[in-house]
């Protein structure tokens, strides 16, 4: 999901306001900004942070490739989609649990889906596995749902898995997609 600086001024006191929003789109940012009473003065769409080398080392170690200087998220739908084509089992980090603390955890990559955030990736997680409830919200017998941008790390491992039967009824159709530039998604 994209980042925007936001600059305006209070409508009732003409104060200046600065604030980074992330949203889907412009059009939301400035709904956003009415709603809290600023007149928007600029709103600049920030890039994506650049992956690490060791993140960037890890998609070409899959054999993919990646434009020059790839964004994180670009690295980690990479990775993600390799598992997924590959039946492999993935590693995600997530930026930190409810209590703040980094947390890693194994996953079976299902399929992705557009959601009001972003892309989440649909997941399963085997139930013996304990967890924190910063991911209690999306869970139900087993699936997950992680926001593509929140993920600090994917890495593929070499366990295999067997895909489970979908079971989530409330979630919309999944469709499985290729992300290559920013913004630029191709459905397989």
């Amino acid at each position: 999901m994209p980042t925007f600086q936001v600059t305006g001024r209070g409508k009732s006191t003409n104060r200046k306001r600065s604030r980074t929003v992330r949203a889907l789109d412009r059009a939301t940012v400035l709904e956003m900004m009415e709603a809290e009473a600023t007149d928007v003065d600029e709103c600049i769409e920030l890039p994506y942070p650049s992956a690490e080398q060791a993140l960037v080392d890890q998609v070409a170690r899959l054999g993919l490739s990646l434009p020059d200087r790839p964004s994180q998220p670009e690295c980690v739908l990479e990775v993600l989609n390799w598992c997924i084509r590959n039946l492999r089992i993935a590693s995600i980090k997530y930026l930190t649990d409810v209590e703040g603390n980094p947390w890693r955890t194994n996953v079976e990559p299902y399929a992705f889906r557009r959601s009001k955030e972003g892309f989440r990736l649909r997941c399963y997680r085997p139930v013996e596995q304990d967890e924190p409830d910063v991911v209690s919200d999306f869970q139900i017998d087993g699936w997950h749902l992680y926001l593509i941008e929140d993920i600090e790390w994917a890495e593929a491992t070499p366990a295999s898995f067997q895909p489970r039967p979908y079971t989530r009824s409330r979630d919309e159709v999944s469709i499985d997609i290729s992300f290559r530039a920013p913004g630029g998604l191709t459905p397989q």
